[in-house]
Formats: C-alpha cells, sequence, structure tokens
C-alpha cells in the first residue's frame, strides 16, 4: 500500500454555507485539508481509500479525508475509535492460530478466498469478490485459541474485537492497534464561540449503528470535561436517533432524542440551537425536537469534532461539514438546512 499525505482535491466544489447566516464558521473535511483553527492528532498510523479508491496507509497525525473505494466521491474526515488488529501480517493473510476473549469479534477481509474458523469458534467467512469488495463476519468465541485458515485471495483482514469491521489495520509480526482520530478547536475565540446562544449544523456517515452504551459524538464544546458541555450525538436506539446533550456543573440539563432515525450507507444532516431555557434539534427535515428547560453551561473552552472530551466516544464514521453559527436559528431554519 502506498502512503502519502492528504492533498487537495481539485474535484470537490468550493466551501459552502446553507445556512446562509453572518458571522457563521464553515468547517468543511470534503476538500483535502484541514480548516484553519482546528488540529488533528492520532496516536498510530492509519488507512483510508484515495480518490482513485487505492487502500493507503497514513503516517501517525495524519488526518484521513477518505474517499468511497467504489464510486470516488469525497467521504469526509474518518474518525474512529481504537481498535486492535489481533491477525499477523494481514496485508497478505496466511493460516495463523491467535488467542481471543469471550466477546463479540468481527472478522473481515478483501478478496475471493474464504477463511474457516476452528478452536474458539467454527465458521466460514467466504469472499464476495475483487477488491474493494469487502466480506464481513460477527461471532463470538469462546476464550481460547481461534485458528483461521486461508484458501485463496485473502487480503487486508482484520480481526477486531466489537460488533462491526473498522477500517484496516496493517500488522507485521505483531497485532497493531489503530489510536483513536482526535480534532478540535482548542480555542472557542477562532471560531467566535458565544456560549449563550449558537446553532450547529453537522453533515455525517455513521459506520454502523453503535452497541448499547456507546454514544458516538458528531460534536461538542466544553470546559474540558463532560461536567460542562453542549453537544450532540448517535445513539444505539431506539430507533437509530439524534441526541442533543447539555450538562452544567455535572447536572445534565437535557439529553432530547429525534423523533426520526439517521440512515447507514447515506449523508445525514443534523442542526443543534441553543439560547437560555430553548433548546432544539433536527434530523434529516424531520420534527424539531425541543427542551425549554436547559442551562447555559459555562467556563466552555475547546470545541471537539466527532469526539467527546479527552477523545471520548468517537464519531465511528465521516464527519463532512461543520457550520457554527453564533446565533440560535428559529426552529422552520433547522428543517430547512437539514431537509
Amino acid at each position: 500500500m502506498p502512503t502519502r499525505m492528504p492533498t487537495q482535491n481539485p474535484c470537490v466544489p468550493p466551501t459552502q454555507n446553507p445556512s446562509g447566516s453572518a458571522g457563521a464558521v464553515v468547517l468543511s473535511f470534503l476538500e483535502g485539508v484541514m480548516p484553519a483553527g482546528l488540529t488533528f492528532s492520532r496516536a498510530s498510523g492509519a488507512t483510508d481509500f484515495t480518490p482513485t479508491g487505492q487502500l493507503e496507509t497514513l503516517a501517525q497525525n495524519a488526518p484521513r479525508f477518505d474517499f468511497h473505494p467504489t464510486t470516488l466521491q469525497p467521504r469526509g474526515l474518518m474518525i474512529e475509535r481504537p481498535r486492535t488488529n489481533l491477525l499477523l501480517n494481514a496485508a497478505t493473510l496466511a493460516t495463523q492460530t491467535v488467542t481471543v476473549t469471550a466477546v463479540a469479534h468481527t472478522l473481515s477481509f478483501y478478496g475471493t478466498g474464504s477463511v474457516t474458523l476452528s478452536g474458539a469458534a467454527s465458521g466460514v467467512l467466504n469472499g464476495t469478490g475483487a477488491f474493494p469488495s469487502r466480506a464481513t463476519l460477527t461471532f463470538t468465541p469462546t476464550a481460547d485459541s481461534l485458528t483461521v485458515t486461508v484458501s485463496g485471495s485473502v487480503t487486508f483482514a482484520n480481526l477486531e474485537v466489537g460488533g462491526f469491521a473498522s477500517s484496516f489495520i496493517p500488522t507485521t509480526t505483531v497485532a497493531a492497534t489503530r489510536a483513536t482520530d482526535l480534532c478540535l478547536a482548542p480555542d472557542l475565540a477562532a471560531l467566535g464561540f458565544n456560549p449563550q446562544e449558537g446553532t450547529v449544523y453537522a453533515e455525517f456517515e455513521p459506520l454502523a449503528v453503535p452497541v448499547s452504551g456507546n454514544f458516538p459524538t458528531l460534536w461538542q464544546a466544553d470546559a474540558g470535561n463532560a461536567a460542562n458541555r453542549i453537544g450532540a450525538y448517535y445513539s444505539a436506539g431506539p430507533g437509530q436517533r439524534l441526541n442533543m446533550i447539555m450538562s452544567s456543573g455535572g447536572v445534565t440539563q437535557g439529553d432530547t432524542s429525534s423523533p426520526n432515525s439517521y440512515l447507514l450507507g447515506a449523508v445525514n444532516k443534523s442542526a443543534v440551537a441553543w439560547a437560555t431555557n430553548d433548546r432544539a434539534g433536527c434530523l434529516n427535515g424531520g420534527t424539531v425536537m425541543t427542551d425549554l428547560t436547559a442551562i447555559i453551561p459555562t467556563g466552555l473552552t475547546t470545541f471537539r469534532c466527532g469526539t467527546g472530551a479527552t477523545g471520548a466516544e468517537p464519531l465511528n464514521g465521516w464527519l463532512r461539514r461543520l457550520i457554527y453559527t453564533p446565533a440560535r436559528l428559529p426552529n422552520a431554519q433547522l428543517q430547512a438546512l437539514t431537509a
């Protein structure tokens, strides 16, 4: 696999502000460069797809401006939670035995071959076609040794703890871990942030429905912790909802979910607005969710894109665009923006 630093994609249209509001700050991740005022870090390398559909490895701290491997369309900034690939020499997989625990694991690979499981679990995963077709299998083994027997073409394989396949994690003669992607604005003043009222519009594509108890973050403004924050996340259910969250002094001021659902394999549009005792949110043009009791938190210092404080609850997907407006937009405008 080639290794490169991302470069700007000339095929992507110029940054646009659909809100049309004065003072709005547009953070677009579709143009191959990190927006001004944001920093990015990741304590490991990671993989993504190039504009020509090739799988590539990016260096530590390099953001992943990912492309769809078949449509070749930009997907935005990829942000994932940490995962460890238990397989060795995984780019071109050979038969091997690894140690697993009694929790959900997901096996994935590209190619036309097959992988047969024995020992701690049994089953067969057959390839679904030539690259970039990817086959996946989620299973729960016993805590024991698992043998993966390879037949035919099996490339870029992952075996990871979790209920869905994440991006390919290259390995050598030892297992490897991909660290969390962290993107943030360390200075709220650079965004012209108004903690008393505002609106954040977010376009995103989830990688998978999260497991119960996980709350992947779209964005969050906080004081360096979860005690004082304003933000939005998506949930496992019921019904795959968008949630808006606000905490002040460690007290949750309202965790309100949208009446309609987000979609996998599609671009979702969300907007959350707030003012004193007046908060509202909308997902994909649906009914506006409201909360008239929330207390605005104080001491906010940092704006995070795709994670919570200290990197908690990563997006697990693609963040395409964020637009911050230092005013509470009307409910009708929230619906129009996200339709």
